[in-house]
C-alpha cells in the first residue's frame, strides 16, 4: 500500500523528562493504526507533533513525502484531529450546521457546495438532519462526538487522528462511535487506553511506554 504518513526518529523532552524517544511510525493510505498506553504516556503529545501543533526536539514527520515543518498550515488540511473530550471543542452557541461547516468555510466552497456536503456527512456519522438547527450545547454526549467527527470529515482529510474519542461516553454510545470510526474509508490513527476498542478498529496496534513506541 502507498505510504501516507511517516514519522522518523521523533524525540521530545519537557525539561529533563523524556516524553517521546526515537519514535518511528508509518501509516499507509486507508490504513487504521491504534496507539495505546497509560495516561500521561505521551500519546496526545505524539498526536500534536504529527499534526504540526508541537515541535519535536529531533526527528521529522512526512505527509505524502513532504516534511510538515516546511509546509504551510493550509497545506496540512489533509490531516484532521478529533481532540479528547470533543464536546469541549464545540462552541455551545453554534448550531450543529454551523459547527460541522466551521472548518470547511476556510475553503470558501460557496453556500450551495457547503449545503451539498451535509447529507453525506450526516449519513457517514449517523446524525439526524433534524439536529442541524439545534445548538450544540443541547446535544447528548454521543451527538456531540458525532458532530466533532463530521466537522473533521467536512475538510475531506486523508488522515484522521482520533484522540480518546470515546473516553467520556457510556458503553452504548462508545460502541456506536466506534462503529462510525470503523466504517470510515480513510487512514486513521486512533489513540485510546481501551485496547479492545483499538482491536475492533485498527489493523495494527502500538503501545507507547517510557517514551518508546512498540508494535504489539
Amino acid at each position: 500500500m502507498d505510504e501516507l504518513l511517516r514519522v522518523e526518529n521523533l524525540s521530545l523532552s519537557y525539561g529533563h523528562e523524556k516524553v517521546l524517544e526515537d519514535i518511528c511510525l508509518s501509516v499507509a493510505k486507508g490504513e487504521k493504526v491504534g496507539i495505546c498506553g497509560r495516561s500521561g504516556a505521551g500519546k496526545t503529545t505524539l498526536a500534536r507533533c504529527i499534526m504540526g501543533l508541537e515541535s519535536p526536539d529531533a526527528g521529522r514527520v512526512l505527509l505524502n513525502g513532504s516534511d510538515i515543518s516546511r509546509m504551510k498550515r493550509k497545506d496540512l488540511i489533509g490531516m484532521q484531529m478529533i481532540p479528547q473530550a470533543p464536546a469541549s471543542s464545540l462552541e455551545g452557541w453554534m448550531s450543529v450546521r454551523a459547527a460541522i461547516l466551521e472548518g470547511a468555510r476556510t475553503l470558501k466552497p460557496g453556500r450551495e457546495a457547503m449545503e451539498r456536503m451535509l447529507p453525506p456527512l450526516l449519513a457517514r456519522t449517523g446524525l439526524d438532519a433534524g439536529l442541524l438547527g439545534r445548538r450544540t450545547d443541547g446535544l447528548s454526549g454521543g451527538e456531540k462526538a458525532r458532530v466533532a467527527i463530521a466537522r473533521a470529515l467536512a475538510l475531506s482529510p486523508s488522515l484522521l487522528i482520533a484522540d480518546e474519542p470515546t473516553a467520556s461516553l457510556d458503553a452504548s454510545l462508545r460502541s456506536a462511535i466506534l462503529n462510525v470510526l470503523a466504517s470510515l474509508d480513510m487512514a486513521m490513527i486512533i489513540i485510546s487506553h481501551d485496547e479492545d476498542a483499538l482491536g475492533f478498529i485498527a489493523a495494527r496496534t502500538f503501545r507507547l511506554d517510557a517514551g518508546k513506541l512498540i508494535e504489539k
